[in-house]
């Protein structure tokens, strides 16, 4: 029934448009600059309405005049997309059609536009009326999450990575405000970053669907945030992102109006109904022209039923008011108070807020044709994005049109924040097929880069992208040396047709170990492959000596530098390196009695790498739960033979948390720490192999608990395993594993080491994976 009711809407479509293209066009005007219909609609039938003709036309106007476009701009639903010269796209009814005709204006109907946006809302609207509409996904469009799951989704991820995310309730919903109404929503917000690393750092604000029916960007956003999680530990990049930065995310900006774009209503606004419109279609505030900077100064309406009502004063809507007031308590104010103020070129934090349609990077100024003070940092930054995206980057006034009240005018023109919009894909209701095919690929680097630009975004832009960072060997003996590699480039701009990137030749790349530039790493230079630095892209190398370094991983930033003298963002590479035998343990050496130890100075030291004496194999979710099954103990000490997990796991999911993964469990490590000591750090040591390797990625991941296995810490895990056994040390010295322990977390009953093996891709699961010891060592002063 479901089917054939959008066929016959869709037949219905097409006959309808047949006989527009019937219609004929009028004569070219006597005068130059008059203005004509070049399209006459049939008459309008019995009971007003267009016979044959969808609710919903796409339409492209073309205006004469600043206060023509003024017009549409105020009456009409004008999308943030262009038709060509003095020419914007709008949706209106039929009734609105029959006034721009009947006022003489010169509107042409985009009829495949029409078509698919017909079809597109036919489909969420049948499946609601069905009862079809879930809460994981939106009917036709399982690919975007609806409020409910965008919410459960990331509460979830928070609350399994408490060190990582935090989900914080920062305020509601106009309907969750008004009495007699709906019962509203809570907006929440998720904050990424280590909290075990102390700031101030580099913020990096990302926001999505603020207006209703773009359904893509909350799923962006969302899907943001669950690759940034699932690579900590894991990609170099993201890892030191969530280290030393903090990234912002606001996914359901709008969430009232939100549910009902959800099933299936063109909607842009919030759902405020209490400013004027009685008419239950066209209420509603346009969060994105309810901003309190320039706030009424064009390109917005007055009416409270035009899709661009901007409200009836500067940040009435309770949601404006949300995002203002979070972006006010983590942005950094860095601008002066008058328009021509520029932030500073060392300003810090990045701003960007998700839309669609359009294929467009947006910046400001969007309320005047002047340029913004910082324009030309703005411009190097967002033809960054554009190399991404492949998106045309340009300022609204240039290349669509002037608004006001708008997000990223607001965090620029309050606080300095580099901010951009991304107008992404072709569609409202983009089909699932592109959204992941297109707009993930071309705009989850982008928003990579942004974060990666936090610090400084007003100059690391405009110096060269360090690409390809690698070291080999990836894992060394401790004293070996390591060739480290990658290529600096400062060609990755593109504005895609709105201007051209100055591009310099590369002066210098260098390195630091274990911390960048700008947070204590000491510089090392590196030098160009060819012998010298004379071209916009050059291969850079380094040799290094890894004998200062400890057992355990090492991460390595490099960073490049153009001949104007510019510094480009931080890529960075894991180094591994492994002990070249079994590390003593520490002898007990009396201290003389004629010598008195200071009772105020505590012990420093280490308990050296300390055995396991029991296991147990974690038998629910937990891949075919058995863990190691074949003898466990031999992980109780180096040699001797190794315990094996023999086709390990149930799916190719690469996940350290999945509950398709095998774990085991050893504990009774017999820790016995100083008294008065503060422990700052634990290592775990594995010495491990895997039967093969091919296309698996096979990894051994560690957690820690300290109550017996009821709570435990993030998971780190090692780098691709080999066929031939090797040492991995998970932690260090001062790695405290993301919390402050006590002597009696260490305890028999307390202390546990849980190792999840994780493999990936065909034949995932026929992985065998070999433990010949498990031991920890504590560090404490």
């Amino acid at each position: 029934m479901l089917r054939f009711r959008l066929v016959l809407i869709i037949l219905l479509v097409m006959a309808g448009l047949s006989q527009l293209g019937r219609l004929y066009a009028q004569d070219a005007p006597d005068e130059p600059g008059a203005m004509e219909p070049r399209v006459f609609l049939p008459a309008i039938v019995g009971g007003g309405q267009m016979e044959g003709l969808p609710s919903h036309i796409l339409v492209h106007l073309t205006y004469h005049s600043h206060e023509e476009l003024e017009y549409f701009l105020a009456e009409f639903d004008v999308l943030e997309a262009s038709c060509g010269a003095s020419c914007v796209e709008a949706v209106v009814s039929p009734e609105q059609y029959q006034r721009l005709l009947t006022e003489g204006r010169l509107v042409t109907i985009d009829e495949a536009g029409t078509a698919q946006l017909t079809t597109d809302l036919a489909l969420v609207q049948q499946a609601s009326a069905a009862d079809a509409q879930a809460i994981a996904a939106i009917p036709g469009y399982a690919c975007y999450r609806t409020v409910e799951e965008t919410y459960s989704t990331l509460s979830a991820l928070a609350a399994a990575n408490p060190q990582l995310a935090a989900w914080t309730d920062i305020g509601d919903s106009w309907e969750k405000v008004t009495p007699g109404g709906a019962a509203g929503y809570d907006v929440f917000a998720l904050k990424l970053t280590n909290s075990a690393i102390p700031g101030p750092k580099p913020k990096f604000l990302l926001i999505a669907a603020i207006h209703a029916r773009e359904y893509t960007t909350a799923e962006l956003a969302t899907r943001f945030a669950e690759d940034l999680i699932a690579k900590y530990n894991v990609d170099p990049d993201a890892t030191w992102l969530l280290d030393y930065f903090e990234i912002h995310i606001i996914p359901q900006v709008n969430p009232d109006g939100r549910k009902k774009a959800e099933a299936g209503a063109l909607w842009r606004k919030n759902t405020d109904n209490d400013d004027g419109c009685n008419n239950s279609s066209s209420w509603g505030v346009d969060l994105n022209r309810n901003s309190s900077f320039k706030w009424n100064t064009g390109g917005s309406s007055g009416v409270a039923c035009n899709e661009t009502y901007r409200g009836p004063s500067a940040a009435s809507e309770p949601e404006t008011q949300v995002v203002q007031n979070y972006a006010s308590s983590i942005l950094l104010d860095q601008r002066g108070p008058n328009d021509t103020d520029a932030a500073p070129a060392t300003a810090q934090d990045v701003f960007i807020t998700l839309h669609s349609y359009s294929q467009l990077v947006l910046y400001p100024w969007g309320w005047t044709t002047t340029p913004a003070p910082n324009s030309t940092q703005l411009q190097t930054l967002g033809r960054k994005f554009g190399y991404f995206n492949g998106y045309q980057v340009c300022n609204g006034p240039t290349c669509l049109y002037a608004t006001s009240g708008t997000t990223d005018d607001y965090t620029y023109g309050q606080f300095g924040t580099a901010s951009y919009t991304f107008e992404l894909g072709t569609a409202f209701f983009q089909a699932c097929s592109f959204f992941t095919s297109d707009i993930i690929p071309k705009n989850m680097p982008a928003l990579y880069y942004a974060a990666k630009a936090a610090r400084r975004p007003y100059q690391n832009p405009a110096g060269p992208d360090a690409l390809n960072v690698s070291v080999s060997p990836a894992t060394a003996a401790q004293g070996s040396q390591v060739t480290l590699s990658a290529t600096l480039d400062d060609t990755r701009y593109n504005s895609n047709g709105w201007g051209a990137e100055p591009v310099q030749n590369i002066a210098a790349g260098r390195y630091t170990i274990d911390a960048p530039s700008w947070a204590g790493g000491a510089p090392i230079a590196m030098n160009a492959s060819d012998g010298a630095f004379n071209a916009s892209v050059e291969n850079v190398s380094a040799v290094i000596d890894t004998s200062a370094l400890a057992p355990g991983r090492h991460t390595i930033f490099v960073e490049g530098q153009d001949a104007n003298g510019n510094w480009g963002v931080l890529s960075a590479v894991f180094l591994w390196v492994t002990s070249n035998g079994p590390t003593p343990t520490p002898t007990f050496t009396p201290t003389p009695t004629n010598t008195p130890t200071p009772t105020n100075t505590p012990a420093v030291g280490n308990t050296g790498f300390l055995s396991p004496s029991a296991n147990a194999a974690q038998t629910s979710s937990a891949g075919d739960n058995n863990g190691f099954q074949t003898n466990p103990t031999n992980a109780y000490a180096d040699g001797g033979g190794v315990a094996q997990d023999v086709n390990s796991g149930t799916n190719n999911n690469s996940s350290c948390t999945a509950t398709s993964k095998d774990k085991h469990l050893f504990y009774n490590y017999n820790v016995n720490l100083p008294g008065g000591v503060t422990v700052t750090g634990i290592e775990v040591r594995l010495d491990a192999f895997v039967d093969a390797v091919g296309s698996n990625a096979p990894r051994m991941c560690v957690q820690l608990s300290w109550d017996g296995g009821v709570t435990w810490t993030a998971a780190k895990q090692t780098p691709t395993l080999t066929t031939s056994e090797a040492t991995y040390v998970l932690g260090g010295a001062a790695d405290a594993w993301g919390r402050s322990w006590t002597t009696a977390n260490f305890a028999n009953t307390s202390f546990r080491v849980r190792v999840i093996n994780v493999a990936s891709g065909t034949n995932a699961t026929a992985r065998d994976f070999s433990l010949d010891w498990i031991a920890v060592r504590v560090n404490y002063q």
